[in-house]
């Protein structure tokens, strides 16, 4: 499938993820995954020891969702980050708001969603960055100490 059409229409995920990788310097070819469950396409970007996954599909073709990795859960404190972590998704909620998670392998991860419409490359760079500033936040606070 092209990296520019989902269900045989196009859209604007493969052109802002271009548009991205033009303005931070990436090459396009290293930040698709080469394979993503089906209707579903991701990439992965890098922003200072972060990794940022975007994915798009095509049952929400409107949206760009967005996993970033934290970091691990610290071994020695997880019942305190935990409760952090619930009470920072209970201060952050308002419906489409991000929210915390635990990966299968107990990573840290920041999960969002955007409207694709309302974003252009200059926005997601700006909140990839900021999302790694929140990511180096969590490391220093909850991993430095371990």
């Amino acid at each position: 499938m092209n990296q520019n059409t989902t269900a045989g229409r196009s859209d604007v995920f493969g052109p802002l993820i271009e548009a991205t990788c033009e303005m931070v310097d990436v090459p396009p070819a290293t930040v698709w995954a080469e394979s993503a469950p089906a209707g579903c396409r991701v990439a992965t970007f890098r922003v200072m020891d972060t990794e940022c996954v975007l994915s798009h599909r095509s049952v929400m073709a409107d949206r760009l969702f967005i996993h970033c990795g934290f970091g691990p859960m610290p071994v020695a404190r997880t019942a305190d980050a935990l409760m952090a972590l619930l009470q920072l998704n209970l201060v952050m909620y308002m419906g489409n708001s991000p929210a915390f998670a635990m990966d299968p392998d107990r990573n840290v991860l920041l999960c969002m969603e955007l409207r694709l419409a309302e974003l252009d490359a200059s926005t997601l760079v700006q909140t990839l960055e900021d999302l790694a500033v929140q990511a180096s936040g969590w490391r220093k606070a909850w991993l430095d100490h371990e």
